[in-house]
């Protein structure tokens, strides 16, 4: 007998059921399959999915289910045209000399039952800083259009779909996580082979990244239930654990790991979710406006203390020297325009399409708990 709290929890079985190739339980009222479906689109998994869903013997009706099927059969394309850039991309790499490392989905992509089980918005890799000039000149020469962020990535994308990221960091020098990870090529240089430690690190403290900012989805905890199946016993305990520790992301990632595995090792949902399952499920892929703010809100408090809110307020009402500057740069000519600036700035917070932005962004101010 399965019994489902709502269609999330029924998506996870699906999921579920896909990975370790089992008979899915029908769904219990068809009129759930379009929130099954939109939820999957929505964190990316919809693709999984319909490996479930077309074991069923009550199906989405035919207009769904084909649209679905569509979705698996993008997944299936995409799978195959991400495989070819790779691969081109790293042999331009090696015949330049180029060392690189690939940090992210293409490796974990392997640990799941097919590849193309694992989406990718983009492919990453991480180079040395100084060869960053040169791979842009053969992304370049591979026909993507490139753009620099800050000196120290690069960005190429290529129609239809292909994005590109070359990193020259594993996290960039503002992070709370830059100093607590080895420099990536270290265990290269040491043992002549990329430390396995390290990749389970940097997944776990990118996941921890997208937490403290927008947010993460179901993708995220199902790449969390694949790295622990196959790493999990592999890892040097004691080393991770310190650098979790020195990151502050110890009891998250203790957390997150019993999330996978309650969701895909054992397959159980409850009616009541944990904070943290609420927080995944509302996330959507890539996280929402609302989660960010909240964090970024959080952290300031954190940053500021006592009578956070009524500095903010009156902030957000009045505007910073710095903001008012950035956002009307006559002011650096014309101080004196500085009222009517404001005056501007004032009215144009009052426009339809940014009335219920400023209010989701107020309704969060209020009811934020800001000691938790």
């Amino acid at each position: 007998m399965c019994d489902f709290f709502d269609e999330n929890d029924y998506l996870i079985h699906l999921i579920k059921c896909a990975i370790h190739n089992e008979q899915p339980c029908e769904i219990p009222d068809v009129e759930w399959f379009d929130t099954v479906y939109q939820s999957g689109v929505y964190h990316h998994v919809a693709n999984i999915a319909f490996y479930s869903v077309e074991k069923l013997e009550r199906k989405p009706n035919e207009a769904l289910y084909r649209e679905w099927e569509k979705c698996r059969d993008r997944a299936v394309v995409r799978e195959f045209t991400q495989t070819f850039a790779r691969d081109e991309i790293i042999d331009a790499f090696e015949q330049a000399e180029i060392r690189y490392l690939e940090p992210q989905g293409t490796q974990i992509k392997n640990l799941y039952p097919y590849p193309e089980y694992r989406t990718m918005s983009d492919l990453d890799f991480i180079i040395d800083p100084d060869n960053l000039p040169k791979a842009r000149d053969l992304l370049e020469g591979l026909f993507y259009e490139c753009q620099d962020v800050d000196d120290v990535e690069v960005d190429g994308f290529r129609p239809p779909n292909i994005n590109i990221e070359v990193h020259t960091a594993y996290f960039p020098e503002n992070s709370p996580f830059y100093s607590v990870m080895r420099p990536p090529f270290a265990s290269v240089e040491e043992t002549g082979r990329y430390d396995l430690n390290e990749l389970y690190i940097y997944n776990f403290l990118h996941i921890a990244k997208h937490y403290t900012r927008g947010g993460f989805g179901i993708r995220r905890v199902l790449d969390v239930y694949f790295l622990n199946l196959n790493y999990g016993d592999k890892i040097h305990q004691q080393y991770v654990s310190s650098v979790f520790q020195s990151a502050k992301t110890e009891a998250f990632v203790d957390e997150l790991i019993a999330l996978a595995n309650q969701w895909f090792a054992h397959g159980q949902t409850n009616a009541e979710r944990s904070e943290l399952a609420n927080f995944v499920l509302s996330s959507g892929l890539h996280g929402t406006w609302n989660h960010f703010f909240t964090s970024q809100f959080k952290s300031s408090y954190q940053n500021e203390g006592a009578f956070f809110r009524v500095k903010y307020f009156f902030r957000r009402l009045i505007g910073t020297k710095e903001i008012m500057y950035a956002k009307y740069p006559v002011l650096n000519r014309w101080k004196v325009l500085y009222p009517f600036c404001w005056i501007h700035r004032l009215f144009s917070a009052l426009k339809p399409s940014k009335r219920k932005k400023i209010g989701e962004e107020l309704k969060i101010v209020i009811s934020t708990d800001l000691n938790n």
